[in-house]
């Protein structure tokens, strides 16, 4: 169009004006494995090490319970309900969310002296999301993951997880505090194992 406004074709080329629709961006998630193999990792690295291994934890709860950064940063004592379930209010949608803990969860609290806390206390110790952020880049290449890790990362795991398990998309919704079940699809429709899985047990007789 631009080639036939020079050439005096036309006055001006009408799809300017048009807005280009921005492409997906596509959901990065990790599987068992690659959560295996940061779970395993050496993070020694001298005087990065603690900041290292306490990022980990952050991510690895995260894996496990689907939180985002903020409302893992702000968890506290009395959001841990019996060692059974985390409730609190999401920062970001303001909705209130139940996760049930698994054992890996709950390894992770024993681990930061939750018994010992008071209600409004904290529970893990405090780092910056691009600290965190920066940490995860170290930390992939350490468990030797091909895959750009952001914080954010661990809640997509932890909803493409839930799916390969079979969790129905209206509790992942629920337990992901999300507001519209499209949000939640794209675990179910993100994974090829899944939907290989799924059309298995279809039966065309």
């Amino acid at each position: 169009m631009n080639k036939f406004v020079v050439d005096k074709l036309i006055k001006e080329n009408p799809c300017k004006h048009v807005k280009v629709p921005k492409e997906r961006e596509k959901t990065v998630f990790l599987n068992s494995k690659e959560i295996e193999k940061i779970i395993n990792a050496d993070l020694n690295m001298g005087n990065l090490t603690n900041g290292l291994n306490l990022t980990r934890k952050l991510f690895l709860f995260s894996c496990y319970t689907g939180l985002r950064f903020s409302d893992v940063m702000d968890l506290k004592k009395e959001n841990i309900i019996e060692y059974k379930k985390v409730v609190l209010v999401m920062k970001k949608t303001k909705r209130i969310v139940e996760v049930p803990l698994n054992q890996w969860a709950i390894k992770l609290l024993v681990n930061f002296k939750i018994k010992d806390k008071k209600p409004k206390d904290l529970i893990f110790n405090q780092r910056e999301n691009v600290s965190v952020n920066r940490d995860l880049k170290i930390i992939s290449k350490l468990a030797k993951i091909d895959k750009v890790l952001t914080f954010h990362v661990a809640r997509h795991s932890f909803g493409s997880m839930l799916a390969k398990n079979g969790v129905q998309p209206f509790y992942i919704m629920k337990l992901m505090g999300h507001k519209d079940i499209r949000m939640t699809e794209r675990y179910v429709n993100a994974d090829e194992e899944i939907l290989a899985n799924a059309m298995k047990t279809v039966n065309f007789k």
